[in-house]
């Protein structure tokens, strides 16, 4: 699939994240610290969806989504989880690459 336009960068203001519906799959584009992040919307514990989470900073000062069920808190840049919140042995959450270019935030998504 490629690199796929998913909003205008003025969408997405510092500390906040748009969810984006794109080829079958719910993504959290967010930006912390003036980088864009993408990540699948789906947490790695009873799959349920990532939005309505804080972002915050993890312990390491790493650009994190606390899922809102149950407080796991997942590092956007790759997805593993920064913080399990007392869930031994949860999957990450799926990060995919992000940038801005012209203007607008692409994400690269897999064919």
């Amino acid at each position: 699939m490629g690199w796929t336009r998913i909003c205008a960068s003025a969408e997405i203001a510092n500390g906040e994240y748009v969810v984006a519906g794109v080829a079958g799959r719910s993504l959290v584009v967010a930006r912390v610290g003036g980088v864009v992040h993408a990540v699948e919307n789906v947490c790695g514990h009873q799959t349920r969806r990532m939005d309505g989470g804080a972002l915050r900073l993890g312990p390491a000062g790493e650009p994190c989504l606390e899922c809102p069920h149950h407080a796991m808190c997942f590092d956007l840049r790759d997805g593993h989880i920064v913080e399990d919140a007392g869930h031994q042995g949860m999957d990450p959450v799926r990060a995919f690459a992000a940038r801005e270019e012209a203007g607008a935030v692409f994400v690269e998504l897999p064919d």
